[in-house]
């Protein structure tokens, strides 16, 4: 009769042979604990994770679930596990990049034990390597979804906005880095965000704005534009006459993501600036017309500008959808400008081009509706940044008396550079402000 002793001492030899045998290049951790695949695991535990309760194996070794002491279970297949394995000889941690070449991952692996230590998974399988994990990264890993950075719960908007928006101080966002965190998050959440009392002397107060994210992206309007009435301008931003609402750059493949604006001079008469939020409408116009929605989802405008700035002459175009999808099926950018709008329109069959305008009409006119305008005057001192891929903003006509000319001083950055520089500013703040 051969014991339970026997059977427990036979198990620990077969995986110490195992892991001779197939796993030569990394010894198991001391103090570890051991778990086999084809066995139960309440018969294995001795001593426990404070994270991770269970591991267990699918009947075909081709994946392996987790169960983690809060009840949180997750499914992971076993060589997306070998692929993302941590240990020296795959990952190069103080650069976080990766040694292990897609090209050298078996297929056919499949899952035989694990063992976990300090915080550290081990698993093994057939391919022979000791896969080295940090339980603390797979618990925030869910399978199938691809990790952005942090999250905000977007905030759709109308008129009322400025009655709850949140303003900045320009050298607490300057100087503060948990302020930077918070305007940074405004911009996220609801596209626009506010800022007051910068200096008004020359371009270096948006310089030093944009510079505390990235680098400034340089367009063929210059590093920082200055926006004023000009002679023979191409561009009706550059006069005194209503410049209609609309996002930047639908003429180009790149488009700048985020704009700051700095009022430099107002306006004697006129020249308020006007804001939307084009997710609102998007989101609107789905709900109460879902033919024009469909439709603004799938007919291509095209757009171009052509003229001379900075030295030399440009002919740019572009072409895009006027409400375009992220891979969710959500509204992921709005690209609209009624001065840049040329002839071409493409995915609309010739018998839906009337609905097709129609849907156009329909857009550009529920942004001009009361409760969905957003208007007021950039002061002299005042800064706003908006979202391009989502607020569409304009400005009203004013009147200069000779003595005093509207001034205003824009610049772009890219939505990476503003990426970047939130996940890291998250890592410090994120859990005092979210």
């Amino acid at each position: 009769m051969i014991t339970s002793y026997a059977l427990s001492a036979s198990r620990n030899i077969f995986f110490k042979l195992f892991k001779q045998a197939y796993c030569k290049e990394a010894a198991p951790p001391k103090q570890s604990m051991l778990y086999d695949a084809s066995l139960p695991f309440f018969n294995q535990r001795k001593q426990f994770s404070q994270q991770v309760t269970e591991i267990k194996s699918s009947d075909d070794g081709h994946s392996v679930t987790v169960l983690w002491d809060d009840g949180h279970k997750m499914k992971y297949p076993y060589i997306w596990l070998r692929d993302n394995c941590r240990c020296a000889s795959c990952y190069d941690s103080p650069v976080a990049t990766r040694k292990f070449l897609i090209n050298d991952l078996d297929l056919d692996a499949k899952f035989k034990l694990s063992e976990q230590n300090a915080g550290e998974l081990m698993f093994y399988g057939t391919e022979g390597h000791q896969t080295i994990i940090q339980s603390s990264w797979l618990r925030d890993k869910t399978f199938g979804t691809i990790d952005m950075g942090p999250v905000f719960d977007t905030k759709l908007w109308g008129a009322d906005l400025l009655s709850y928006l949140p303003k900045f101080k320009y050298e607490d966002v300057l100087t503060d880095d948990e302020i930077l965190y918070r305007w940074m998050q405004s911009v996220k959440i609801h596209g626009i965000a506010l800022i007051n009392d910068a200096p008004t002397h020359d371009d270096e107060e948006l310089r030093n704005l944009t510079e505390r994210i990235g680098h400034i992206r340089q367009t063929f309007y210059g590093v920082v534009f200055g926006v004023k009435s000009k002679k023979d301008t191409y561009f009706p931003g550059y006069t005194s006459a209503e410049l209609p609402l609309h996002t930047d750059y639908t003429f180009g493949a790149n488009t700048p993501g985020i704009i700051n604006f700095h009022g430099l001079k107002r306006a004697p008469s006129g020249g308020k600036s006007m804001f939307v939020d084009g997710f609102k409408i998007a989101n609107d116009l789905k709900a109460s017309d879902p033919d024009a929605h469909r439709l603004l989802c799938t007919g291509v405008m095209s757009f171009g500008l052509v003229g001379f700035d900075c030295g030399r002459h440009f002919d740019n175009r572009g072409q895009s959808k006027i409400i375009n999808l992220d891979k969710d099926g959500q509204v992921g950018k709005i690209s609209f400008s009624q001065h840049a709008r040329k002839d071409g329109i493409a995915k609309i069959p010739m018998e839906q081009v009337r609905s097709f305008y129609k849907a156009v009409q329909k857009f550009a006119s529920v942004i001009y509706a009361p409760d969905n305008l957003l208007k007021f005057m950039i002061e002299e001192g005042d800064m706003v940044t908006v979202d391009n891929d989502r607020v569409l903003h304009g400005r009203e006509k004013f009147q200069t008396d000779g003595s005093k000319e509207r001034a205003l001083h824009g610049a772009y950055f890219d939505h990476d550079e503003f990426e970047s520089r939130l996940r890291i500013l998250s890592k410090q703040f994120s859990k005092k402000h979210n």
